[in-house]
């Protein structure tokens, strides 16, 4: 009877530990309210987008998804400007709170700007009034939407700016549009959380506050008012701790066992096919996060000139890598991290480039690997090629992939190019490997603004390598180099943004982003590393070895 209870305690509580917060890994700046090491307010995208004045006189209450800061009308939680955080469009701006009691003002839960430089915020009134607020320096637009401000309820509040209007949503569902439109005002003032320097401030609770530079997808929207799209907390739940000490104390030796192989599947590290991705939206500092979770950080020589000023994001804000070779070539990750030696591959990313300014032969590096051998298992880039001859009105679209048994393949003999109307613009660009074919040769495919060009016998490319069967097929060549990241354009600036290699065949979609290209999207998404598959093979491994053994 007790080892019933215990499993049937163990398959209750494990869901429960996973549902503790919600996930950020698309966002410029994002507070769960979970981390407050060293007495601060924690950015949990690692974009050092840290409170600057600690908890702001804020405690650590309990909240729907773990921890929910609380404020008593006069705390405020203040985050350094950054240009960056101005958001301009497109964005979205998301929180939850809970109202204690009225202050008989207006309170703004999250936002930026003083009362003449608003630039967003997320607002409510004693009155009945939810607000979503967002300017452009000499104006400013209201979506308003009248209902009763209850306290004691959590509600989900998030705005949505299109650069055409702007979108209030209440608890997922879309409340108020407004037409809108201008770019963000020059404003230095901090980001604030729990009330603006002007009006009241908040008395109550607040938790999962996050900026994106994007316009979030409405079903998105529904998830995180539902709470869904949720990370295992990094400690396992003490309840899980529990139930383990309690198999020990009961002397059940081979439910503890068991406990301990579910425990290690559901809390497996299992991720996307993504191995690595880089927003390079820091916009300071000479690293650049792996957004994947998998830790392929890349550090630069140096921090000169390395972010972009001039050329923000593809997604509207935040910054871009000055991919130049006054910048280097640099190395992301380990050797074995990034070694994809399997029969599928996807390398994408968003470039911004000018026109050739010279007949000289001149490379725009993506990434690449190189091996012991010099053979590189896989290069993706740009040359200024037209057949023998170096040209300087367009960049040719090219790849190298290198297969286990030798066969080399670089196709620089095409008739896709970036010319015209694709100079100067953020065009998105993607290699796809499929060699998962064990008699015919590997198909690769080509992505300009989403538009496919299939190579399947690799016939008519230039520097073809004959290896062992004479046909690039199969697995890639095994390297233990580490990924080189930009460079190879000896002088020439050009930009590179939202960057992501992974180890299967991406196709465009209708939006995701999460297993698809990320031209439809106009973003990537990348699920965090603990998911809700890990409880699935756990359940599965539970079941399976209950049914075999007599516990």
């Amino acid at each position: 009877m007790q080892k019933k209870i215990f499993f049937m305690l163990l398959s209750l509580l494990l869901p429960v530990s996973l549902t503790f917060s919600v996930t950020f890994s698309d966002a410029l700046a994002a507070y769960n309210m979970e981390s407050q090491t060293g007495g601060i307010v924690q950015d949990v995208t690692n974009h050092g987008y840290d409170s600057i004045n600690g908890m702001g006189g804020t405690t650590a209450l309990t909240g729907p998804h773990g921890n929910a800061l609380a404020f008593d009308g006069s705390d405020q939680i203040r985050i350094a400007h950054d240009p960056a955080l101005r958001l301009s469009a497109p964005y979205t701006v998301e929180a939850m709170f809970l109202v204690n009691s009225h202050t008989y003002d207006w309170v703004r839960v999250v936002g930026k700007g003083y009362s003449d430089t608003r630039q967003f915020g997320l607002w409510y009134h004693y009155s009945g009034i939810f607000l979503f607020q967002s300017g452009n320096g000499s104006s400013w637009e209201n979506a308003f939407y009248y209902a009763t401000v209850e306290t004691n309820r959590w509600y989900h509040m998030t705005g949505v700016y299109t650069g055409s209007q702007i979108n209030l949503y209440l608890d997922g569902v879309l409340v108020s549009q407004t037409a809108f439109s201008g770019l963000p005002t020059a404003e230095t003032e901090p980001l604030t959380i729990g009330g603006a320097d002007f009006h009241a401030k908040h008395i109550g609770l607040i938790d999962n506050v996050a900026l994106y530079n994007f316009s979030m997808l409405e079903s998105d929207i529904v998830r995180h008012s539902q709470g869904l799209d949720m990370a295992v907390p990094e400690p396992a739940s003490w309840m899980m701790i529990s139930l383990l000490f309690m198999g020990i104390f009961l002397k059940k030796a081979r439910a503890s066992l068991l406990f301990f192989v579910f425990f290690i599947f559901a809390f497996l590290p299992l991720q996307a096919s993504t191995l690595a991705l880089w927003g390079f939206n820091e916009g300071s500092g000479n690293t650049v996060y792996d957004m994947s979770g998998n830790n392929n950080d890349i550090t630069f020589p140096s921090a000169t000139n390395l972010f972009s000023a001039s050329q923000p994001s593809v997604l509207g804000a935040g910054s871009s890598l000055l991919a130049t070779n006054s910048s280097n070539p640099v190395a992301a990750g380990s050797g074995t991290s990034l070694n994809v030696t399997g029969n599928m591959m996807t390398m994408e990313a968003w470039v911004k480039i000018s026109a050739p300014n010279t007949t000289s032969q001149k490379f725009a590096t993506m990434m690449f690997k190189s091996s012991a051998t010099s053979d590189q298992p896989y290069w993706f880039g740009l040359e200024n090629r037209v057949g023998g001859s170096f040209v300087t009105d367009r960049w040719q679209f090219e790849y190298l992939f290198t297969d286990q048994d030798g066969t080399r393949v670089h196709n620089q003999s095409t008739n896709l190019y970036l010319s015209g109307s694709l100079l100067n613009q953020w065009v998105h660009l993607a290699v796809v490997y499929d060699g998962r074919s064990t008699t015919s040769a590997a198909t690769v495919t080509l992505y300009i603004n989403g538009s496919p060009t299939v190579f399947t016998s690799h016939s008519g490319v230039t520097q073809q390598r004959a290896g062992a069967d004479y046909t690039l097929k199969g697995n890639l060549l095994s390297s233990e180099a580490n990924l080189v990241v930009g460079g190879g354009t000896w002088g020439q600036d050009y930009w590179i943004d939202e960057m992501r290699i992974s180890d299967t065949v991406l196709t465009p979609g209708t939006g995701t982003g999460i297993d698809e290209l990320a031209f439809n999207a106009g973003l990537i998404s990348i699920p965090e590393a603990q998911t809700w598959i890990g409880f699935l093979l756990g359940s599965i491994v539970f079941f399976l070895f209950r049914a075999g053994k007599n516990l």
